[in-house]
């Protein structure tokens, strides 16, 4: 009777710590769409700004006349 539950109880310890296991790799898989799922949208909100911006001509304009600027200043500063 002794040995059955020496033998039962390494059993059931394991089977908790597998169990254990099974919810903490079922928790990071989670994490883990989460985490693409974050990385994905954030590239679709990149993404379509961008592309406002690249199609957008007057924006594209404003932004080379700022950088020309920006340029001229920096070379008469040398």
């Amino acid at each position: 009777m002794q040995e059955q539950k020496l033998h039962v109880e390494p059993q059931s310890k394991l089977k908790l710590v597998n169990e254990e296991n099974l919810q903490e790799q079922e928790s990071v898989q989670n994490l883990r769409q989460t985490f693409l799922a974050s990385i994905r949208t954030a590239d679709t909100v990149v993404g379509e700004r961008f592309r406002a911006f690249v199609t957008d001509q007057d924006t594209v304009t404003a932004t080379d006349a700022l950088n020309l600027a920006q340029m001229q200043e920096l070379t008469l500063q040398l």
